[in-house]
């Protein structure tokens, strides 16, 4: 994530970016003025993903206050109720932020409760909405400058620390580790401010040990220290600015899910449409096979009657040769046939005999003779007529006989 500082104190501002992805993170600095902030974010191509406003303590109002409470909610409640007498201007003129110091044993808590005029913030704002940007978040230089020094130097001692910015200087009072006094004093006095505020601790009951005077910290370089356990944290952003964040989160929010619906919804059609188009080539090939197998099959057909047909023919054949082969045999030498009619199928059929005789003995033998033989199953007589000749007498017969 690539986030923004931006310090701004009367008309110059001091700018850091800071990418916390980088394997050895540091803040690359810029300044600009309010002028020109637009064209200066514009030629260093710094398109922030996170913005963080710094305000100078100089415009910022502060107040360390004793909560009889460690519980956070209580002490967020008590604090709301003192806020408004702390501070000699109209609750509705303020924006508030507090951040919990520290929180003793006996149940009490110290509390840095922060002040600053709407307008202060609004003006800054417009800065910055000129340029295109937005704050995510505003603090101030003190907490910037104090967590900076906090995470370098270890106050083992009552430390009093006068660090120089421009046009004023910030002046600190750390005990323990802990902030416990916070003072703006401009250049012009600062000799008799950092005098006064040595009295004003020291007759408060504080000693100081240490004294460091030559203190120059860039507050945007606050931006290493973000999200470091026990840093005090103030946040003077406007409730109005607070909602349009969470709106525009919302609707960010919003926009992605659609994408990645829509996103889901193209890899499931784009699925959907290889599958049928993976079918539709599967199904054409089958039908391509189809094809090439009935056309095999059709000549298997074709070949497969013509030697259905070349088999009966055989088998007909056969069984035509094998019928006269038994006429010939049981006929009587007198018996002679003028006409065989024979019809039928390969496994079953029928033979109609026509023919004379000397008489209807010789017919009757031949039937019986037929059927005595096996090849034929069994021999009617149709009828049988007697006919005159001259040189005697004959008969003519039909017989139907089935084999």
């Amino acid at each position: 994530m690539r986030i923004l500082g931006i310090y701004i104190t009367d008309d110059l501002i001091r700018m850091g970016l800071l990418n916390d992805a980088d394997k050895q993170p540091a803040v690359k600095e810029y300044q600009s003025t309010s002028a020109s902030l637009k064209a200066t974010l514009k030629k260093n191509n710094i398109q922030p993903d996170r913005v963080i406003l710094y305000i100078p303590r100089t415009v910022v109002s502060m107040r360390f206050l004793r909560i009889p409470s460690v519980n956070d909610a209580e002490v967020a409640q008590m604090v709301s109720l003192d806020q408004s007498a702390s501070f000699p201007f109209k609750p509705e003129e303020l924006i508030f932020s507090h951040t919990v110091v520290a929180k003793h044993k006996d149940g009490y808590s110290t509390v840095l409760l922060a002040a600053v005029q709407k307008d202060v913030i609004s003006r800054m704002t417009a800065t910055l909405k000129a340029a295109g940007l937005a704050p995510d978040e505003i603090s101030v230089s003190t907490i910037s400058v104090f967590n900076q020094l906090r995470s370098t130097v270890k106050f083992n001692k009552s430390t009093f620390v006068v660090n120089a910015d421009k046009g004023f200087a910030d002046l600190f009072f750390i005990k323990d580790e802990q902030l416990l006094f916070s003072r703006a004093v401009s250049e012009d006095e600062l000799a008799k401010g950092v005098e006064q505020t040595a009295r004003i601790l020291q007759e408060s009951g504080e000693r100081i040990d240490v004294v460091i005077r030559d203190s120059v910290v860039p507050v945007v370089n606050g931006l290493l220290t973000l999200n470091k356990s026990g840093n005090l944290a103030i946040d003077l952003l406007p409730l109005e600015h607070r909602e349009r964040k969470k709106r525009e989160e919302r609707k960010r929010a919003l926009v992605y899910l659609v994408t990645l619906f829509l996103l889901n919804c193209a890899i499931v059609a784009n699925i959907v449409f290889m599958k049928v188009k993976a079918q539709d080539a599967y199904l054409s090939m089958i039908r391509k096979e189809i094809s090439r197998i009935e056309l095999d099959a059709q000549d298997v057909q074709k070949k497969m009657r013509k030697a259905q047909i070349l088999l009966e023919s055989s088998t007909s054949g056969r069984i035509i040769l094998g019928l006269l082969s038994e006429l010939y045999r049981t006929a009587p030498d007198q018996v002679v046939l003028s006409s065989l009619d024979i019809s039928g199928k390969i496994s079953q059929g029928s033979i109609i005999m026509v023919g004379q005789a000397p008489g209807s003995e010789s017919v009757l033998k031949f039937a019986n003779s037929m059927k005595a033989g096996g090849f034929i199953k069994k021999a009617e007589v149709n009828y049988i007529t007697r006919r005159a000749m001259s040189g005697g007498q004959s008969v003519d017969f039909e017989i139907r006989a089935g084999f």
